[in-house]
């Protein structure tokens, strides 16, 4: 079985000034601000700690980015997105970005990608904290059986994430189409919770991620090598 689900993210506070991530072509005039963006990026997200549901164990920071972006239409800024996971499932995603022009802030947003509650500090305050599911998968019916193996689902997978699209409204009024990444920035498995495979998504603007697109292929292994939905 099949389940999907479609968001985008949700900023939750903003700073003053001051599998390996893909990185956008870069001039060499940029790289320095690129650096600057991803050392400033890191160290903020590692001053998150996040804690799912009733457990005590606070999540794990994927410390290298899967993305790394910017977006040249609307000024100089560079983001890279951290994963906070539990046994190798994204349950959190965070898009962390440096303004260098026309703005000079820094900027962080978050997505749940729980049905479970939030509890999250940074550097030792709260500052998120929900009781309402971040995600609902739907079952996506039209899809085909699973596959076989681990490689011919994700292949399934990825022509799944096609059906997908968006869009998005500037301040300004301007309807901007937005590009699905064809390779999933993040893959997974947790054969112990039924999920065979698992891939994430984005839908971007320039490589600035605006919707994520979750996809799971849901079963077990039988003998043979077969797979069968849950239930």
């Amino acid at each position: 079985m099949y389940v999907a689900m479609f968001l985008a993210g949700t900023q939750i506070g903003a700073s003053g000034t001051g599998s390996p991530g893909r990185t956008p072509k870069e001039a060499p005039a940029d790289r320095e601000q690129i650096e600057a963006a991803f050392k400033l990026a890191q160290a903020a997200a590692a001053e998150y700690e996040i804690r799912v549901g009733e457990g005590d164990k606070a999540l794990d920071l994927q410390r290298e980015p899967v993305l790394r972006w910017s977006n040249p239409s609307v000024g100089v800024v560079h983001g890279n997105v951290f994963l906070w996971t539990r046994d190798g499932q994204p349950l959190i995603v965070g898009s962390l970005f440096k303004w260098f022009t026309p703005f000079t802030h820094m900027s962080h947003e978050f997505q749940s990608l729980t049905d479970e509650s939030i509890d999250c500090n940074f550097h030792g305050k709260p500052v998120w904290k929900t009781s309402e599911p971040g995600l609902q998968f739907s079952d996506l019916p039209k899809a085909p059986a699973l596959a076989a193996t681990a490689e011919q689902r994700l292949l399934q997978i990825k022509q799944l994430a096609k059906d997908f699209a968006g869009s998005k409204k500037e301040r300004d009024g301007t309807q901007v189409e937005l590009r699905l990444l064809p390779q999933p920035i993040y893959r997974y498995a947790v054969p112990k919770k039924g999920i065979l495979n698992g891939a994430l998504f984005t839908l971007v603007h320039g490589t600035d991620p605006e919707i994520f697109v979750l996809i799971e292929a849901r079963g077990e292994t039988v003998p043979g090598g077969n797979t069968r939905p849950p239930g």
